[in-house]
């Protein structure tokens, strides 16, 4: 399934096959989300280096997703 509409479509229909996509999409966007809190939370904070790392492993995961899907 190329469009992620209709892969929620069909596991709302109640596609099995469909329902553990979406599973495994959400499983794979937690640490991004994670990373992308941190983020934010240090930057309010103002720690530099920190919100730094941060920001660099959410490149690393945009590149490695590009990449790989490519």
């Amino acid at each position: 399934v190329r469009q992620l509409g209709e892969l929620v479509r069909r596991a709302a229909a109640g596609d099995s096959g469909a329902v553990l996509d979406v599973g495994l999409i959400v499983l794979m966007l937690t640490p991004a989300c994670r990373v992308g809190v941190r983020a934010i939370g240090w930057m309010i904070r103002r720690e530099w280096p920190m919100a730094l790392v941060a920001l660099t492993v959410a490149a690393l995961l945009v590149v490695s997703v590009t990449l790989g899907v490519g």
